[in-house]
């Protein structure tokens, strides 16, 4: 999910930065407008899988003073969203290759039912007759399946015009718009528009996809016009002519993968014709498309490099539950060395261990007895918990004693020591200590006397078999002494 929402932002970012640089570039001519969007989708495309070949990338230098950017974790989401939009984007892509296919059978039949252009009329057209025989062949055809002309590509190209069309312009008017076919024949874009096609089929629910596409079908019918108005030298009839046919109720469109003039845009398209400062060559300008593409290049390799969200990390979802579940167990693992949070290093070791530290360094009329009393040592038992009740144990027996800090014999050179003091936090595990030695005592002792009592019948039962050991020998010393 994290790589769709940040393949979302990368491939807007990349798609504003290239329809600001056309907007502040309106000297580049359509041809070159239409070249620099084409290397933008292709980016756009090419940004998921951008991270694979991060070790051709150079890693940004942050600067000093500037934190990185740190992605925003996502929720962990429930899998009925991502079945919804899955589910969605299957549905479009089905959707998406139905119409395709509809529209192929439709190309083919209409292909099939072309009729032969009128030669009459085909000989008025001055200009088609001069380029026709150049570049790309092609051959005039009538169709009643199309709204005013169109290009039946993905093979030997025709080019199409509708009877109404033919009926309603003049000669000049309809030489210029057969050249903006030719230009279609010449261009490949029957080639070209079908890839778009699949593009959109596979990636047209995205916003920059579809933007792309729409400046796509601007600049090629634009590019067109440019190439018509190149020939011919008349932008205006050119445009009166587009409006002429926007006139034209269109019929059912038959064969939508056919480019055609008025297929998009024709407001658009008009403006331009008739803007005198625009620039209207049909070259690619090299030296301008060289730098751009490269310039796109590099921002859609830097895009690439940045994400703004990431998956949530699993570790620290669990370290999230752990501390729900148990507070203790997540302040002890909040430590770097073990120790529970709020413990100082000097007070990590067992009570011994520092009672014994002090006095050692300590002179010895400077140990505090009282504390060294109170210290249990090793092998010590004392009396009241050896014979005493265990049930009368009390938790403020097992409280941790006061460390106590030799006095310091030269005052004016060694600093006075604060005692140390223990947080509520670090007295939570020696409670659970006392409560647990405690239930042990209890068992002890109930452990013990019943061991004692086993003890005693297991006493009486052999004083009584001593008895009646004794007696037995007495009587058989009798009856043998009496034999005698």
């Amino acid at each position: 999910m994290e790589a769709i929402v940040n393949w979302l932002w990368q491939g807007m970012a990349l798609t504003a930065v290239s329809t600001l640089v056309l907007h502040r570039s309106p000297r580049l001519s359509a041809t070159t407008r239409y070249l620099v969007w084409w290397v933008t989708l292709v980016l756009v495309l090419a940004l998921p899988l951008a991270p694979r070949f991060d070790w051709l990338i150079e890693p940004a230098v942050v600067p000093s003073g500037v934190s990185p950017l740190t992605p925003v974790p996502l929720p962990d989401l429930p899998a009925w969203p991502l079945t919804a939009a899955f589910v969605c984007w299957i549905g479009w892509i089905a959707g998406s290759l139905t119409r395709v296919t509809m529209s192929v059978v439709a190309l083919i039949a209409a292909r099939r039912r072309v009729s032969p252009f009128p030669p009459e009329r085909e000989a008025a057209l001055t200009h088609w007759a001069a380029v026709r025989s150049h570049g790309r062949p092609a051959r005039l055809a009538l169709c009643d399946r199309i709204p005013a002309a169109a290009v039946f590509g993905l093979g030997p190209a025709i080019i199409a015009v509708s009877p109404t069309i033919c009926a309603r312009l003049t000669d000049d008017e309809l030489d210029q718009v057969i050249l903006h076919e030719w230009a279609h024949v010449q261009r490949r874009d029957d080639f070209s528009r079908l890839g778009q096609i699949g593009v959109r089929i596979v990636a047209g629910l995205h916003p920059a996809v579809w933007w792309i596409g729409r400046r796509l079908e601007i600049e090629r019918e634009t590019a067109c016009d440019d190439f018509a108005v190149n020939v011919t030298g008349a932008a205006r009839r050119l445009a009166r002519c587009l409006t002429k046919l926007a006139e034209v109720p269109p019929p059912p469109m038959a064969a939508p993968l056919a480019p055609g003039l008025a297929s998009s845009q024709l407001a658009t398209r008009v403006r331009r014709l008739l803007d005198p400062d625009r620039n209207t060559s049909t070259a690619r300008a090299r030296g301008v498309l060289g730098p751009i593409a490269a310039a796109l290049v590099a921002l859609a390799a830097s895009l690439s490099q940045v994400e703004i969200v990431a998956a949530a990390s699993p570790l620290a979802a669990v370290q999230q539950r752990s501390t729900t579940a148990d507070p203790v167990a997540a302040s002890a693992a909040r430590a770097d060395d073990g120790r529970p949070s709020g413990v100082p290093a000097s007070t990590e070791s067992a009570p011994n261990a520092g009672q014994s530290s002090s006095s050692a360094d300590a002179p010895p009329e400077t140990v505090n007895h009282a504390s060294a009393e109170t210290t249990p040592r090793a092998g010590d038992v004392r009396e009241p918990i050896a014979a005493g009740d265990i049930s009368a144990l009390d938790r403020s027996e097992w409280a941790l004693p006061r460390l106590a800090m030799p006095a310091p014999s030269a005052p004016e050179t060694t600093p006075a020591v604060s005692e140390p003091s223990i947080p509520n936090d670090a007295q939570a595990p020696w409670d659970a200590a006392a409560d647990a030695g405690i239930a042990i005592g209890r068992g002890s002792q109930k452990a013990g006397t019943a061991a004692a009592e086993a003890g005693v019948t297991i006493g009486h039962s052999s004083t009584k078999a001593a008895v009646a050991t004794a007696g037995f020998f007495s009587r058989l010393g009798r009856k043998v002494g009496g034999g005698f």
